[in-house]
């Protein structure tokens, strides 16, 4: 799961815990009118570049058993767990890419006025959850 973070009114290059501490929410009552939010689930076995969906992917014809033989065999000796330089590279590339889409979602919606949803696109629904604290200790 990845999830980018935006705070109306906070501009642009400035981050939100400047603005708003535990301190000014829980004990001044002041806290961001509005938390624009955008939640993206990946699914691990494959959108993620992990050694272990790679082998997982080639081992398909294995029944169940024999899988569970493999892991139990692998479990005592965790030096075959250890990932290689090639997929630390390659698991590396593929998180700094997200984090440039993150980026490059944050960028456009100050362009936009730092208004609506942080991504457009087919597929992406907007929920707005309404949350309001009931005085200094509403948090109880």
């Amino acid at each position: 799961m990845d999830v980018t973070i935006a705070y109306p009114g906070i501009p642009k290059g400035k981050y939100g815990h400047d603005y708003y501490t535990l301190r000014s929410i829980f004990m001044d009552g002041i806290a961001t009118p509005e938390v624009v939010c955008h939640v993206r689930l990946f699914n691990v076995q494959r959108d993620v570049p992990l050694r272990a969906n790679r082998t997982q992917q080639q081992e398909n014809g294995m029944t169940l058993q024999q899988r569970r033989e493999a892991a139990t065999a692998a479990a005592k000796r965790p030096d075959l767990l250890e990932a290689s330089e090639e997929d630390k590279s390659v698991f590396d590339s593929w998180l700094r890419e997200r984090w440039a889409e993150k980026d490059a979602w944050l960028e456009e919606w100050h362009d936009r006025g730092g208004k609506g949803a942080l991504v457009r696109g087919e597929n992406i629904e907007e929920v707005v959850f309404p949350i309001q604290m009931k005085g200094a200790i509403g948090f109880l």
